[in-house]
């Protein structure tokens, strides 16, 4: 079972196959709607003291996820948040 917030890191995924890289889109740049893989967070390791890795079920391990980007994304929460649910509605899509 995923949460919304599990769908809410999973969505803010720093790495380049997600985010794109060189002017390119990433993967859920193009897709705003995740499977249940896609958002199913099955482990969570440390890399090294400065970031955690999550594992999600469909595979994707290659976010890595500081302590300042989780910081920035609790302060940001809602905005980003906000973003994702509006990217969703104008894709004619729902949560």
């Amino acid at each position: 079972m995923h949460t919304s917030f599990d769908v809410r890191l999973r969505r803010l995924c720093p790495c380049a196959e997600c985010k794109g890289e060189w002017g390119q889109p990433g993967k859920l740049d193009a897709n705003p709607e995740l499977t249940p893989q896609q958002t199913e967070l099955g482990d969570m390791r440390p890399v090294g003291r400065y970031a955690l890795m999550p594992i999600w079920a469909d595979g994707h391990n290659t976010g890595i996820y500081s302590w300042e980007w989780l910081a920035l994304l609790g302060r940001e929460q809602e905005q980003r948040w906000a973003l994702y649910l509006a990217a969703l509605e104008q894709a004619g899509l729902d949560r």
